[in-house]
């Protein structure tokens, strides 16, 4: 098989794949994707809402518009490891690497994995809190 080249976001699905490969049987490829996808959207909307915080546009009036967002990666991803590379092509690719390298990239997927899910979430948290009012209880005193 050819050396194919691979790119980071090879390294974040097959890291993906791996920690779903420990707990599932069969589904692991999909849930490999789904949670390349997670990280991709939720950098992607992160960015859109710090530039609509930070600039003052109205980029999303509603939840449903990150949707434009999530389903071309949705789109991407299936298509581009269920049609054009395969997760043994990555492994080989992989392989072919020095070992330090190798350690390397999976711990910056590790680390870009639970800082994109996390550090959204939380970014998303701190905003909402700043941009809303306080409940209507509060005032109950």
């Amino acid at each position: 098989m050819e050396n194919r080249k691979i790119y980071f976001i090879d390294v974040v699905y097959y890291n993906c794949y791996s920690f779903y490969r420990r707990y599932e049987k069969d589904l692991n490829e999909f849930s490999g994707q789904a949670l390349t996808v997670a990280c991709l959207s939720l950098n992607g909307i992160a960015a859109l809402i710090s530039i609509q915080y930070f600039f003052n546009l109205l980029l999303f009036e509603n939840k449903w518009y990150t949707l434009f967002i999530s389903l071309p990666i949705l789109l991407f991803i299936v298509i581009r490891y269920n049609k054009h590379i395969n997760i043994v092509e990555i492994e080989d690719a992989l392989r072919s690497k020095e070992q330090y390298k190798i350690k390397r990239l999976n711990f910056i997927a590790g680390i870009y994995i639970i800082i994109s899910l996390f550090g959204s979430i939380i970014l998303a948290i701190i905003l909402g809190e700043l941009n809303n009012p306080p409940p209507f209880w509060e005032t109950w005193n």
